[in-house]
């Protein structure tokens, strides 16, 4: 039975909320749920994911600390818990015209806006063909 409390130390996560222990300390067998939050940035983004372990830390009644490094669901031991993130890319383009051109020989003037509309970097600037 643990009876102190349980810390909970996260890498990417400052704060992680746990309930307090039950009555009498947590008991073989018996599970203690946590909650935190991240905000996923675009360097997340562009990784593809974002990977994260805790580590859980306690004292038994004898005072001995006990920790463990968190694992996802789907492999046991210490494997990072993966959080996939899709990268979108988009993009539109709009075309306005800047002036009247009223004769012949007269040159219309465009603007033309490029906006990234996705979640992930271009590294390179798309050319503008014929209109």
């Amino acid at each position: 039975t643990v009876i102190d409390p349980i810390t909970i130390a996260d890498d990417k996560i400052a704060s992680v909320m746990c309930p307090a222990l039950p009555a009498g300390g947590l008991p073989p067998m018996g599970t203690l749920t946590c909650a935190a939050d991240y905000s996923v940035t675009q360097a997340d983004i562009d990784a593809g994911g974002v990977e994260n372990s805790v580590v859980a830390t306690a004292d038994d009644p004898f005072g001995t600390e006990v920790t463990d490094t968190s694992n996802n669901s789907d492999n046991p031991g210490n494997t990072p818990t993966t959080a996939p993130l899709n990268q979108v890319p988009g993009i539109t383009a709009i075309k306005t015209i800047l002036n009247s051109p009223q004769v012949a020989d007269d040159l219309v003037l465009f603007e033309i806006t490029v906006r990234n509309t996705g979640n992930s970097w271009f590294m390179s600037w798309p050319s503008i063909g014929p209109t």
